[in-house]
């Protein structure tokens, strides 16, 4: 009898449900940046909020207002690192990559740690 664990094959349902939004658009061609964020990192790096209350905390740890060099964001993006998974080029295209990364640098961080950007 096979031994399924639905735990990883949910975690791989969610990745790959996430991850598409990455194929819809290429907001680096608009230079529209907080749409990258959006669609890219704040699935898992922002709160969750409705109505200006917090229902589901971020998975990861809060990238803006942290001047995370681009280099190093470049690098977990593409290689990931413990539950952040890497994403390829085909998820996410090396040009908006690059401006992602320069704009998580030089982003703010959160007026109020409840409201996503």
């Amino acid at each position: 009898m096979m031994n399924v664990n639905y735990k990883a094959v949910g975690a791989s349902l969610l990745l790959a449900f996430i991850s598409q939004g990455a194929w819809a658009e290429s907001p680096a061609a608009s230079g529209n940046t907080p749409d990258i964020y959006r669609k890219t990192c704040a699935y898992c790096h922002e709160p969750t909020v409705n109505n200006g209350r917090v229902i589901a905390r971020s998975l990861g740890p809060t990238l803006r207002g942290r001047q995370i060099p681009p280099q190093y964001a470049e690098y977990m993006v593409r290689h990931g690192r413990g539950a952040m998974p890497a994403f390829s080029e085909a998820e996410v295209p090396p040009a908006e990559l690059k401006v992602l990364g320069d704009w998580i640098q030089q982003s703010s961080a959160p007026k109020d740690a409840g409201v996503a950007p």
